[in-house]
C-alpha cells in the first residue's frame, strides 16, 4: 500500500482521552483549501487520531500551523455499519 499524506493547517487540538487500560487517543482536525482554475475555493477537512505512545508527536504542534499528516486508515464494522478512522503516524511541518 502506497503512503497515505493530507496536507493542510490544524484547526483544532483535542485533549487525551482514555478510551480503557490499554488505549489512549488524541484527535487533530487539519483543514486543506483546493483553488479551481475558475477561483473558487473548496474547503476539505480531515480529523486525525494519535494513539497511544504517538500521542506525543503533537507536541510540537499548535493549531494554525501547516502540515503535512502521514496515515493509515482503519475500519471497524458495528451492527452492520462501518466507521471509519484516520490513524496518524508522523506529522511534518
Amino acid at each position: 500500500m502506497s503512503t497515505l499524506i493530507f496536507e493542510g493547517s490544524i484547526t483544532k487540538i483535542t485533549e487525551v482521552e482514555t478510551i480503557n487500560a490499554d488505549l489512549t487517543k488524541k484527535s487533530f482536525l487539519v483543514e486543506s483549501i483546493t483553488k479551481t482554475e475558475d477561483g473558487k475555493e473548496y474547503k476539505h477537512s480531515a480529523s486525525f487520531d494519535l494513539l497511544n505512545d504517538k500521542i506525543k508527536i503533537l507536541d510540537n504542534f499548535n493549531v494554525g500551523e501547516a502540515v503535512k499528516v502521514h496515515f493509515n486508515i482503519k475500519c471497524n464494522e458495528s451492527n452492520n455499519r462501518f466507521f471509519n478512522s484516520l490513524n496518524a503516524w508522523r506529522i511534518e511541518k
